[in-house]
């Protein structure tokens, strides 16, 4: 397929017509086709319409994968309303939180949180609960007519999903539809690896409230590809939807790829309909990699590298890369997709030459319109064109980009984004603690495994349990730390700043 469409809705639309029965998702024990897909979304519109929506309204998705997701997302890209996908791991506070920021109009959530959210400040916003069959599929058919569709920009605000921030508060990062759309697109790339065809089965096995997963589904629906969701990432269940779906491509972060090896059916399936296999989000530990590469062997391997700021993929390693002759080549995130630019940047912003380490800025048009409501934030990353990732690293000759210690302290955990600041918050709360540092350091299986280092206050004692437990309250389980280290001062440079890499680096091998 050559064709490049501005709206979601063209190409659901097209597809609808000319493969009507065709199973467009397929999640757990529901499946439906691409006309349903697209009926459905109608119907969903002329609601979200007949509820009081209008353009440029928010959408909350609180739940775990289902075929509601898409029907919803559709239904918003038709009426020009903006999607907010919540992270369903987030504790009530934490999403109450990202409430008050999206302000939302109406709320579909899982069963699980109703009672929450009806109990909270958001109990005035109409919530449809998510169990498939009943609740939301009633609400989807009280439809009186259909809606009433006017012209939709592209360019505004069409899905949302929230980052941990700098400053211990989540960042909504808010991309347009022509922003998803233009790393959709055919001709991105060169090789087989990206030529898409209707006949091939995609899995996602990612969460939908990450670019990760989301993005990787709405590829797949571009190009009229069967997707199948899964609602947990399960290693004995992901193999074997390989092996009886024929799953043809697939994602996964390098943490679900650590558990998949050590999965006992992975050595007697059938893994041969694999194609392509395709991961990103987080550090992948060279060990992995090669472990990966031979328990996958007639699979080609693609790394994409990206963030939710630029609708997840800037960068691509193909399957040559990965050959035993390029193995140098695999400690890269590989070129730029044709359209975007990679530049390293001292500190004030000069271009660096090639070798050198600086920040990493990306020039695309995938980037977010900014960070929802925050100004002040989407200034600090938004350089004209450019997006300034916070990652460091160096260009080398063939334009490969290689990272290496990031200019900012997040945390990769898990393909899970953690900030210190926002640990750092919570735990500096405590009346036993003087102060407070969050670092990461290498793990096998996570990419990184957040650890925490604490000073106390004068006469007062806090077991490291304890302080877990009061850290549990308020933050979402991948935050917390895994280990605690109590010590009598935090090092420090001469400007007084605390050195997480001289923790990390005291403490990795701990």
């Amino acid at each position: 397929m050559s064709k490049s469409y501005r709206l979601f809705q063209e190409y659901l639309d097209e597809h609808a017509a000319t493969l009507p029965d065709k199973v467009a998702i397929e999640c757990g024990n529901c499946t439906i086709t691409y006309k349903t897909l697209a009926d459905h979304s109608h119907k969903a519109a002329a609601m979200l319409q007949q509820a009081g929506l209008s353009s440029g309204d928010r959408v909350v998705y609180l739940g775990r994968s289902s075929i509601a997701f898409f029907e919803l997302l559709y239904a918003c890209a038709r009426l020009g309303l903006c999607f907010v996908s919540l992270n369903w791991r987030l504790t009530t506070h934490e999403v109450a939180d990202q409430l008050d920021d999206s302000m939302p109009g109406i709320i579909f959530a899982d069963r699980t949180f109703v009672d929450g959210i009806n109990a909270g400040r958001h109990a005035g916003v109409p919530l449809v609960p998510l169990d498939e069959g009943r609740a939301y599929n009633q609400w989807r058919s009280g439809a009186k007519g259909d809606a009433t569709y006017e012209s939709v920009d592209p360019a505004a605000p069409a899905i949302m999903m929230y980052t941990s921030g700098t400053t211990g508060r989540a960042k909504g990062v808010a991309v347009s539809q022509s922003a998803i759309l233009a790393s959709r697109k055919p001709g991105t790339a060169p090789g087989d690896w990206n030529v898409w065809s209707a006949d091939e089965v995609e899995l996602v096995p990612t969460p939908l409230f990450h670019i990760a997963g989301c993005g990787w589904a709405l590829i797949g629906l571009y190009h009229g590809l069967k997707i199948v969701v899964l609602r947990d990432f399960i290693p004995a269940d992901v193999i074997k939807t390989i092996e009886e779906k024929r799953i043809t491509r697939a994602i996964f972060v390098p943490a679900m790829l650590a558990f998949l090896l050590k999965e006992p059916a992975l050595a007697t399936a059938n893994l041969g309909s694999l194609k392509y296999l395709s991961y990103g989000a987080s550090p992948m530990p060279a060990p992995l990699l090669k472990a990966s590469l031979a328990a996958f062997p007639n699979a080609g391997f693609v790394q994409l590298y990206g963030m939710t700021e630029t609708c997840g993929y800037a960068t691509y390693l193909p399957p040559e890369d990965h050959a035993p002759d390029y193995e140098y080549r695999r400690a890269s995130v590989g070129r730029a997709f044709k359209g975007v630019e990679l530049s390293v940047r001292d500190t004030t912003g000069n271009a660096l030459p090639v070798g050198e380490i600086g920040e990493v800025w990306i020039k695309t048009p995938t980037v977010m319109n900014g960070y929802w409501h925050n100004s002040a934030a989407s200034k600090e990353v938004l350089e004209g064109a450019w997006y300034k990732t916070g990652d460091g690293g160096y260009l080398d000759k063939d334009g490969y980009l290689y990272l290496k210690d990031r200019i900012k302290d997040m945390i990769i955990t898990g393909g899970e984004n953690v900030f210190p600041s926002e640990i750092e918050a919570v735990i500096a709360a405590h009346p036993a603690i003087a102060e407070a540092s969050v670092f990461g350091v290498p793990h096998e299986v996570w990419g990184e495994q957040v650890q925490l280092a604490v000073v106390l206050k004068p006469g007062q004692d806090v077991t490291p349990d304890a302080l877990l437990a009061y850290a549990e309250k308020d933050l979402a389980g991948y935050k917390v730390p895994r280990a605690v280290h109590v010590m009598k001062a935090l090092p420090r440079n001469a400007s007084g700043k605390v050195l997480k890499r001289a923790l990390r680096e005291e403490f990795e091998a701990a």
